[in-house]
């Protein structure tokens, strides 16, 4: 008896796991009265909204245009989930594209019975985001913590070509994702899925179907013409599905985190109706150069003009070094072009139109730079590249929306410059920071080719510090800093916009209380080619605090490692550095008056893996004084996560030494 009541038992739990794991019904107005009492999300705590599903399915209406239908579920946990009821479908006016047919519910209990307000036409409104694309919004009704919101609507597509991605993932968790497609074998679709999360299920299943369908054909004349037909096709039916998606979860020093989130894409191929030849929609990257230099806002741009090469001989004449003709060329157009702030690979205006205003977008800027070096008789190129928060290239589609800048490429004596002039304050041959993401690909009739992004110096920062500290924690000295790469024009910028007194009070000295810079001078504020340097005198207050007979002072006053930021135990992204670099810090404090140093924080060497960074903490005392030398350098900006282990570690240690303090003792003699 005991036995067939535990085979029971058995039996009913297999059941119950059974049920979870199967998929749900997902229909419209049907709900489980358990998502309802929901009061957390078991999976993730913290989480303050599920999505329960969201499916979408796609097909081609009779005039051979897509249309899509979705459906959403969402249960509202708390208030922060309370945006996830504010709805905003985005749609192209000059494709043609609608939506229509927007529903919506909330549901709530109200004791134990089911009750639900309706989503009114009178609260769908519509925004004009530009000429050209549009949005309807809407807000779902009675939100508060505990309900659950559907909504669904259609979508008027249009063209083959413009078949919908689907992502999976969001930034709170997912339970169900379901998306379907049904294409005509007319059309072929090549896909691809990013990010980490595997399908439940990757189906698909080919039938033949009587359609009614309106397209172009042929006769034996040669001629084409529109004509409704019922034909018996082949039709393919896909269904791609996940479950459990967790919430994209932001963590620090992730370049975008477009790369990880779960999401497909789809890419038309080739098209190939009855009595027809096939055409090809997706190029080879042979093809799409080839494109951009007979297009008429990329490649028909870089032609010679006498007013463009008039002035690259006469800022150049003079110059006999090449190397520093590239550079004078370079230094012009970053100082005599003002970047209007925008990105993307096709020049608007023509290059004359750009270098009389002295204004332009990234790609006027740099394919205006290219087009002078070649005036000078030098081989130089475009490069179209992704920056960083646009995400990777893939190599698989060769897509110029996967691209959004342009920069230039010269080369001399085998060597190799990239350069990007958008910006005054950045020195020669140092790309911005959003331009370092894989690789570019280098536009070149007959030496296309695709180029590393990168930089061929590293940033580095060196700050000396002489200081007096007294015992009732005051401090008086002098600093000096030499800046180059990035921390010079982060630091240029903010010289200029504030001034060097505000720059030193709130940046430099900014963990100083009552911090009175006395005086401070700058060198090569205005010449991005050479260090800037900033020397200052300053007094303040500093972390002191005194116990007993013993005073205890933190000497990292300047410096920012206070905060390790690789703290998460479970790392799900590799880490990406904006750049390279190298810090060293020099600081020589005087021993307060009256006191003998107790304790010296002992010298430390920290590495990391494959000479990826090292961390140096040097502590000696002269006499009077005590002398640290702390050295921090990053020579790998991209960590896979399998790494991220020895670089938590890293930050933690060199954290841990930053607030080591320095510990003195009253003198015998003082306290006579």
């Amino acid at each position: 008896m005991t036995r067939l009541v535990l085979v029971v038992i058995l039996m009913a739990s297999v059941n119950v796991l059974d049920a979870l794991a199967q998929v749900p019904e997902m229909k419209w107005k049907e709900i489980n009265k358990a998502n309802l009492k929901m009061k957390q999300f078991e999976a993730d705590s913290n989480a303050s909204a599920v999505v329960l599903f969201d499916k979408g399915h796609v097909w081609f209406d009779k005039e051979i245009e897509l249309q899509m239908e979705r459906h959403v579920r969402i249960k509202i946990l708390d208030k922060k989930g309370f945006d996830q009821a504010s709805i905003s479908l985005s749609y192209r006016d000059d494709l043609d594209q609608d939506i229509s047919k927007i529903q919506g519910y909330t549901y709530y209990l109200e004791g134990d019975k089911i009750k639900r307000e309706e989503l009114q036409g009178g609260g769908i409104f519509e925004d004009e985001i530009s000429d050209v694309l549009k949005v309807k919004k809407f807000t779902m009704p009675h939100v508060q913590p505990g309900v659950i919101i559907e909504y669904k609507y259609k979508k008027e597509i249009g063209s083959a070509y413009l078949m919908p991605d689907w992502t999976f993932q969001r930034e709170i968790p997912v339970i169900w994702s379901k998306y379907t497609a049904k294409i005509p074998n007319w059309f072929s679709y090549s896909q691809y899925l990013k990010g980490k999360h595997p399908y439940y299920s990757n189906n698909s299943e080919t039938n033949w179907e009587s359609k009614l369908f309106r397209i172009r054909v042929g006769s034996n004349a040669g001629r084409q013409r529109d004509r409704t037909i019922r034909e018996s096709i082949k039709m393919r039916s896909y269904e791609w599905m996940m479950k459990d998606i967790p919430a994209l979860e932001k963590q620090p020093y992730v370049s975008t985190i477009e790369n990880y989130r779960a999401k497909l894409l789809l890419q038309l191929v080739s098209v190939r109706f009855p009595q027809q030849d096939p055409s090809y929609h997706l190029m080879t990257w042979n093809q799409l150069i080839d494109e951009l230099l007979e297009h008429d806002k990329f490649g028909e741009r870089l032609e010679s003009s006498d007013q463009l090469m008039k002035y690259a001989k006469t800022v150049t004449d003079s110059i006999a070094d090449t190397t520093k003709k590239i550079q004078t060329l370079y230094r012009a157009v970053a100082n005599g072009i003002n970047w209007n702030d925008s990105y993307g690979i096709l020049a608007e205006r023509s290059l004359e139109d750009v270098f009389e205003s002295k204004h332009g977008s990234g790609v006027e800027i740099n394919v205006l730079l290219v087009q002078l070096l070649r005036e000078i008789g030098l081989n130089a190129d475009p490069v179209i590249l992704s920056t960083q928060d646009h995400g990777h290239v893939l190599k698989l589609f060769p897509l110029t929306q996967q691209f959004n800048h342009v920069i230039c490429v010269v080369e001399h004596k085998g060597k190799h410059y990239l350069l990007d002039a958008n910006n005054p304050d950045r020195e020669f041959g140092l790309l911005a920071a959003n331009d370092l993401n894989g690789e570019g690909l280098v536009i070149d009739k007959e030496n296309a080719r695709w180029i590393t992004l990168e930089n061929r110096s590293q940033t580095k920062k060196v700050i000396s510090i002489t200081a007096e500290i007294k015992n009732d924690g005051s401090i008086k000295g002098e600093v000096s800093e030499s800046n180059t790469g990035y921390e010079a024009i982060d630091k240029r910028k903010i010289i200029k916009e504030d001034g060097a007194e505000e720059y030193a009070r709130e940046h430099l000295l900014e963990n100083l209380l009552e911090v009175k810079v006395d005086t401070i001078e700058t060198s090569n504020l205005n010449s991005p080619e050479l260090p800037l340097k900033t020397k200052s005198s300053f007094t303040g207050r500093g972390d002191v605090k005194m116990m007993d007979d013993y005073l205890y002072i933190n000497p990292n006053f300047l410096l920012k490692y206070t905060d390790n930021p690789f703290k998460d135990v479970d790392r799900k992204y590799p880490v990406t550095f904006p750049y390279t670099f190298k810090e060293n810090f020099i600081v020589n404090l005087k021993i307060p008056e009256g006191y003998i140093i107790d304790e010296l924080p002992k010298s430390r060497i920290l590495r990391l893996p494959g000479k990826a960074g090292e961390f140096r903490w040097i502590t000696q005392k002269n006499g009077d004084r005590i002398t640290i030398v702390n050295s921090i350098k990053l020579d790998k900006r991209y960590f896979e996560v399998k790494e991220y282990e020895y670089l938590q570690q890293f930050y933690t240690q060199l954290v841990k030494v930053h607030q080591s303090p320095l510990v003195f003792k009253k003198s015998v003699e003082s306290g006579k």
